[in-house]
């Protein structure tokens, strides 16, 4: 007996052990897989969330966030100035040589302005947690600090800011919603103090330009665009040359007048000289280009015109005699793509950004005189990503009233005789405009869910002529819907796609038109995704002063007229018994603090949807306004979308 004791014992403690140790085991299994998946960011209200694998996240990431330097100018020593993806300033002295990076990102790059002459200084625009009040902050380059210039609690919201010529001043617009009036101010970066220099009707009065002697204002009131010139010493503000239809001045280098765009000729622009001496207005090119921006050389002898066509440009250059072209001269040869920022060095080098399809921007840069091209950057993108897609392509299509629509087309190299599903993209505005530029996110969907992604330029987009963007105004709303009906008609006859597997994409307004073909064309949809959608324009409207609804009406129409509210709400999911006849998935977000498409709206078809059990997902964020930027929470939507693609595409 006393022999088997331990025995006993030794079967006791094997028999415990091996007890625990499962259950260790399965407890460390448990966090093991608790850890393979992504979890929400605390910022992030998800409702319906899916599951997304830690992997997913990793590749997604790769493919979104590439290089992607945007030009933004030269300095002083003439060092090329650019900023990254993540709106990080960057200085780069010759090609080849290391950038020198600010230590500080930006929240909005195209807010972030460099100090003239002493270059020691970034302003820039910020809000607090996306609720659109935007203030005045100060980056000092040296100490690496940084300083809030202006302050909502005395002014609502600063609309625009230009730098004085001499570097040691900031002009600004504050706007007065309720009153419909903008403040100009000025305000030395020594002082404490604003000094309000006018006070202008229309609260929509953006600061344009700067020289020492005045400032271009332009002005949007009771829907009518407007610029006028402030004397910076009399104070007086004058209407800037006559032209209902001009467009993106400039002072002269020289100060002898005003270089403007104007469409008044056509249906594209045309670029003018209005002289200050002789007041006479001088057209500068003959033939007829859709010219979108220009650049003059310090001398003014040479001219760089971007020129657009069916969404891709390219630099036109010219040699100026008097104000008028001479001569063209041989331009920089590059594939079809987008430029962005350009402008010249010196008389001789023409700095610029650009990309295409497959591949995110790059900077370079064209020299006149020996006609080669620099590349300042060079891209990262993986070939993996890209070498599964055919080229974009520009696709055209007939709608209902035989007026020819256009979009861009994204789609794998086809293996035997596969038939691809389709996401249609609708771009936001109304009056933004697709372009065949590059795009991480939808190259990662073509490639890897083997899905065409078509992004069309319905009616009321820019780009293609004044008659064309207000072809969606008020009643006429309803036509553009019309044209993406004629697109799923058009997909239908394509024998390399698949018309029964087709989700509808927007952000902002176009939200709003996914929702509206998701109502028309629910047998044909399996899904739509609405980021930040606008769902009732009338809530839209209300957002503004009675000034702001007088210019939007022109797009929208007016609150006080029940013919334009009735078109407004037929078209809107949340009236009438729309979202009861609601049947297909949908994934929607929505800013906390968004003051322009409330989330207070999507919430109400949120609720609607819930109670007839339609599936959906709903992700919003709680520190964000009408952009979801917070880098996590931007990522997650991005995992989000792609797992519910790849559910409802199958």
């Amino acid at each position: 007996m006393m022999n088997e004791t331990p025995n006993i014992v030794m079967k006791i403690f094997a028999k415990n052990y091996l007890a625990v140790s499962l259950l260790l085991i399965f407890f460390v299994c448990q966090n093991l897989i608790a850890q393979e998946f992504v979890k929400p960011p605390e910022n992030l209200i998800v409702e319906n969330p899916l599951k997304i694998p830690i992997d997913l996240k990793t590749e997604i990431e790769k493919a979104i966030y590439r290089k992607k330097n945007t030009f933004s100018g030269w300095s002083k020593d003439g060092s090329l100035i650019g900023i990254t993806i993540r709106n990080r300033p960057f200085f780069m002295k010759n090609i080849g040589e290391p950038a020198i990076e600010s230590k500080f990102v930006f929240p909005l790059s195209r807010n972030a302005s460099l100090q003239p002459k002493f270059e020691e200084n970034f302003i820039y625009l910020k809000d607090d947690a996306g609720n659109d009040i935007e203030q005045l902050y100060r980056y000092n380059l040296k100490t690496d600090s940084i300083s809030k210039i202006t302050d909502s609690s005395k002014f609502e919201k600063i609309g625009s800011f230009r730098w004085a010529e001499d570097g040691q001043s900031v002009y600004f617009s504050s706007e007065k919603k309720k009153e419909g009036v903008t403040e100009i101010y000025v305000k030395s970066l020594d002082e404490e103090t604003s000094k309000l220099l006018i006070s202008v009707q229309g609260d929509l009065n953006y600061i344009i330009k700067v020289n020492s002697q005045s400032l271009i204002i332009k002005n949007y009131s009771s829907g009518k665009q407007t610029y006028s010139l402030l004397d910076l010493k009399t104070l007086k503000l004058t209407t800037l040359v006559s032209e209902e239809k001009l467009n993106s001045p400039s002072f002269s280098n020289s100060g002898a007048g005003i270089w403007f765009m104007s469409n008044k000729e056509g249906e594209f622009y045309d670029l003018y000289f209005y002289d200050f001496a002789t007041k006479t207005i001088q057209k500068i090119n003959d033939s007829k280009l859709n010219i979108v921006d220009y650049s003059l050389s310090p001398n003014e002898k040479f001219l760089a015109l971007k020129i657009e066509e069916s969404g891709t440009n390219e630099i036109r250059l010219f040699e100026l005699n008097k104000m008028r072209i001479f001569k063209e001269l041989p331009k920089p040869e590059l594939p079809p793509g987008i430029i962005g920022s350009f402008d010249w060095k010196d008389n001789e080098e023409l700095g610029f950004d650009y990309n295409s399809a497959k591949s995110p921007t790059l900077i370079k840069s064209y020299n006149i005189k020996t006609s080669k091209i620099q590349d300042w950057t060079k891209s990262d993108v993986d070939p993996n990503l890209t070498d599964k897609l055919n080229d974009i392509k520009l696709i055209k299509w007939k709608s209902f009233d035989t007026r020819e629509i256009t979009g861009y087309l994204l789609e794998p190299k086809k293996i035997n005789n596969q038939k691809f599903p389709v996401i249609i993209n609708i771009h936001g505005g109304p009056w933004e405009m697709e372009r065949p530029n590059f795009n991480g996110f939808f190259s990662y969907l073509a490639s890897n869910l083997s899905v065409a992604i078509v992004s069309p330029n319905i009616r009321g987009s820019a780009g293609f002529g004044d008659e064309f963007e207000k072809l969606d105004n008020r009643e006429k709303r309803k036509n553009a819907v019309k044209d993406l009906e004629a697109l799923i008609a058009w997909i239908k006859k394509q024998p390399d796609l698949d018309s029964n597997k087709i989700i509808v994409n927007g952000v902002s307004y176009g939200g709003f038109m996914a929702l509206a073909l998701g109502l028309k064309e629910q047998k044909r949809i399996k899904a739509v995704i609405a980021e930040v959608p606008l769902i009732s324009i009338e809530s839209f409207l209300n957002n503004f002063s009675e000034t702001t609804q007088k210019t939007l009406a022109q797009e929208y129409g007016e609150l006080k007229n029940p013919k334009d509210v009735k078109n407004n709400q037929d078209l809107s999911i949340l009236y009438g018994d729309k979202a009861n006849r609601w049947n297909i998935p949908i994934l929607m977000t929505a800013g906390a603090n968004d003051t322009r498409t409330p989330s207070s709206d999507v919430e109400k078809l949120i609720e609607i949807l819930k109670a007839r059990n339609v599936p959906y997902i709903y992700l919003k964020s709680k520190n964000a306004g009408h952009n979801i930027e917070d880098y996590n929470s931007y990522i997650y939507l991005k995992l989000t979308e792609y797992l519910f693609l790849k559910k409802y595409l199958k």
